[in-house]
């Protein structure tokens, strides 16, 4: 910032209006006020920095104070700084709060201080907050920063000399404009911590999920997992444990479906014995049948024989009837009423022929029934013991098949768990592809960074010309200029390489995100299984 004219009126030892021409005195170099103790070389500080900054440059003087006390009541109070920053000049205009006399009346009013900057573009602000913002912003310094580096008062240079670290790093970052690399640094920091911090929590998760991993200790990996658990193996190491693990399970998981086939084989076995067993029952339900049907054909036979008995009985009053015949033949000449006893004879003829042809279907029922009894009697000397053994079978068959539900149980929990394994694989690769894509565009925003800052010193030296001062040192000489560099990338690419960049941090966190719960799930499903296989094999 160069001063160009300073305007003070009614301000400090100055009673009307008073005007500093800086131009006259050259637009190189430094500035030096002189003159003796109470000529006013501080109210010109006071001016210059109460036109920025509405205070003044010393901290034992307030705005309210700086209207003087030789001014005529009529005369206004304030400053007019115009100054140039660059190739831009601009104009400030305050007044603090003073007392003048009323428009209306004797009376003395209060005048309110007011601030105006106008824009090298001929725009006006008239805010005071927006005219102390706008001048930091052109300036580039607050005003303690200001009062330390741009007009140094008597003993004032020796309080930046003497100034805090932190408080130097500020007016110097201000001056050389630094602050976009402090920032960049900051940011590489941010993001290495950022980085580390994700590297630490995949361990730990890592590590969390080694910790309720469990494998037999036939698979050979038992010692291999143990190391794991007590970290003694890298990280890599631990996932191609996890992934080998993993790989025996599916084997397990393999020989238990060929054991659930086998079994089912058994049970096909036990269900054709039970399908014997039931044609047992339905046979045996037949014999009951048939002995029913027994003790009635027995029923029957006794009948029969009675019938029989009367069919010998009248046999042999027919043999009687037929001696007498032939006695009475014999003595037909001695009785007269033969042909009565003739016609008697040829009615029991007829009866003998009747009850001999009922004897005669009376013995083949009774011996085909006889018959049928014996092989009743075989077939259900066969079938003892059946009841105690279909009984046995009965059980068995309950038994196999609540193991064979078991089975299926576990079966369906092992396909469930090997869905959760393979799609817990293919989220671990979808994050490594995700990670290495953002590893990939990480490296390539970092260099384009550095091509974008190490650029700009060449974009800037080519505007530099000798006699004229640098933005940046201020000298008027330019001796080693830096060369402008090749394919530096514009802003809006490096800003666009930014926000690819943060997407593909968001996919990567994401991808991650997503393998650590698959990983739970699978974990989950894998105790379920363990649990159902230890409580079969307990089982006999």
């Amino acid at each position: 910032m160069r001063p160009i004219r300073l305007t003070m009126s009614a301000f400090g030892p100055y009673a009307g209006e008073t005007q500093v021409d800086f131009d006259k005195l050259g637009t190189h170099g430094l500035y030096l006020i002189t003159g003796d103790t109470g000529a006013g070389k501080t109210t010109v500080f006071d001016a210059i920095a109460y036109a920025l900054y509405g205070e003044a440059s010393g901290d034992n003087r307030k705005a309210d104070m700086f209207r003087s006390k030789y001014a005529d009541v009529q005369t206004p109070t304030f400053v007019r700084l115009t100054f140039a920053y660059g190739e831009k000049t601009y104009t400030v205009y305050r007044n603090p709060d003073y007392e003048r006399p009323s428009k209306r009346g004797d009376k003395m009013t209060k005048e309110s201080a007011s601030a105006q900057l106008t824009l090298p573009d001929g725009n006006i602000l008239t805010k005071p907050k927006e005219v102390n913002e706008k001048i930091r912003e052109i300036v580039g310094v607050d005003r303690k920063q200001f009062l330390q580096i741009a007009m140094i008062a008597q003993g004032d240079f020796l309080k930046l000399l003497l100034a805090d670290t932190e408080d130097r790093i500020k007016i110097f970052r201000q001056i050389f404009k630094t602050a976009p690399y402090e920032r960049l640094q900051e940011e590489l920091y941010g993001q290495a911590r950022a980085l580390k911090e994700q590297v630490e929590n995949a361990k730990r998760s890592v590590f969390q999920y080694v910790q309720g991993t469990y494998c037999v200790d036939t698979d050979g990996l038992y010692g291999e997992l143990e190391k794991a658990k007590q970290g003694e193996l890298t990280t890599e190491e631990t996932l191609s444990l996890l992934a080998r693990i993993v790989n025996a399970d599916c084997e397990r998981e393999k020989a238990l479906a060929t054991r659930i086939r086998e079994t089912d084989g058994q049970i096909t076995q036990v269900q054709l014995r039970l399908e014997r067993w039931k044609a047992y029952e339905e046979k045996k339900n037949e014999l009951d049948v048939a002995l029913g049907l027994l003790e009635k054909e027995k029923e029957l036979l006794g009948v029969a024989e009675k019938e029989l008995q009367q069919v010998n009985a009248g046999m042999r009053q027919g043999d009687e009837y037929l001696r007498k015949a032939a006695q009475i033949r014999s003595e037909l000449s001695r009785y007269d009423r033969l042909e009565d006893r003739m016609q008697a004879l040829g009615v029991c003829a007829t009866q003998l022929q009747q009850y001999t042809e009922k004897r005669t279907y009376a013995e083949k029922e009774l011996a085909e029934k006889t018959e049928k009894l014996d092989g009743l009697k075989k077939e259900l000397e066969l079938l003892k013991g059946v009841d105690a053994r279909a009984a046995e079978l009965h059980a068995e068959t309950e038994k196999t098949q609540r193991r064979l539900n078991d089975l299926r149980a576990i079966e369906r929990d092992a396909a469930a768990y090997c869905a959760a394994q393979d799609r817990l694989r293919a989220e671990q690769q979808k994050y490594v592809a995700e990670k290495a894509k953002a590893t990939e565009i990480g490296n390539r925003y970092t260099l384009a960074e550095r091509a974008f800052f190490d650029g700009q010193a060449g974009l800037l030296a080519q505007t530099l010309q000798d006699g004229k001062p640098c933005p940046v040192c201020g000298a008027l000489s330019h001796p080693q200029i830096a060369s402008r560099q090749e394919h530096v990338p514009t802003e809006a690419q490096l800003t666009a390489y930014k926000q690819e960049k943060e997407r593909a941090d968001e996919r990567m966190q994401a991808a991650a995100k997503t393998c650590s719960e698959w990983s739970g799930k699978a974990q989950e499903k894998r105790q379920a299984l363990e649990e159902k296989i230890s409580v079969l094999d307990g089982v006999t």
